[in-house]
């Protein structure tokens, strides 16, 4: 099964990450049967997000199955409408993302993330949000009861954060059951058993989609998560391609 990933990044990180460059996401993307990857500029979300917006817009190449998100920070709510501008218009940009809270220390609800994120719903693309713990989730569902016209995903799905009671993800699965705008992504650090069952049952197999969240994790990772779940080859590829296909225009 073909697979389009909707959770990558380029570049470095504060951390070691032993392959970050354009070559390697190529061949991460041959090794693991991805045809495309949809990628934000790690520079972009932890250090400068004008530098990394543009550092990611000179290695996208839809030859090669290379597309992108393009990072909003509400701290800078002027020069992220400004970035929004320049790059959202650009078909090889398909989406805002991955806008990240923890890192912002904002969250998206804000007045804020608001003001940013009604500038770039005109253009009518998918945001990738991370999840992570429940005052992202809840903060999430805000955002998508005020742009009920625009597609939302909730990256990691709720995060393993609360895990044994695994409130974090089952509310994201309510709320993806709830509101036709909101999607689930799947890659996380550590699975749970049922987790991807419980989501198709509840939300359906139409709401979730692949993400890898590559280069910090090996695309293998939740690959197999997706092989070892005990759900049809049919939600399999809706969850591999098929959707993503279908809500980024691929």
């Amino acid at each position: 099964m073909l697979i389009i990933d909707v959770h990558a990044h380029y570049g470095e990180w504060f951390f070691p990450i032993y392959r970050s460059a354009k070559k390697d996401i190529e061949e991460m993307m041959n090794l693991h049967g991805i045809e495309k990857v949809i990628l934000s500029s790690s520079k972009a979300i932890t250090y400068d997000m004008v530098e990394g917006n543009m550092d990611l817009s000179r290695i996208l190449d839809s030859n090669k199955g290379l597309y992108g998100y393009v990072y909003v920070n509400p701290n800078y709510p002027e020069l992220s409408k400004t970035e929004i501008e320049k790059y959202l218009g650009n078909p090889l940009f398909k989406g805002v993302g991955e806008i990240h809270p923890d890192y912002s220390g904002v969250s998206v609800d804000s007045e804020e993330s608001v003001s940013v994120i009604r500038e770039a719903a005109e253009y009518r693309k998918p945001f990738l949000i991370h999840t992570y713990n429940l005052e992202n989730v809840r903060a999430l569902v805000e955002l998508v009861k005020k742009f009920p016209g625009n597609i939302f995903i909730a990256g990691h799905m709720g995060g393993t954060v609360a895990s044994g009671t695994g409130l974090s993800w089952k509310k994201a699965i309510e709320a993806a059951k709830e509101y036709s705008n909101l999607y689930l992504e799947i890659c996380m650090t550590l699975f749970e058993k049922g987790k991807l069952e419980e989501a198709v049952d509840k939300a359906g197999a139409d709401k979730i989609m692949f993400g890898s969240d590559l280069t910090l994790l090996t695309p293998a990772h939740t690959i197999g998560m997706v092989l070892s779940a005990e759900i049809s080859r049919n939600d399999m590829e809706k969850i591999f391609y098929l959707n993503a296909k279908k809500v980024f225009r691929l």
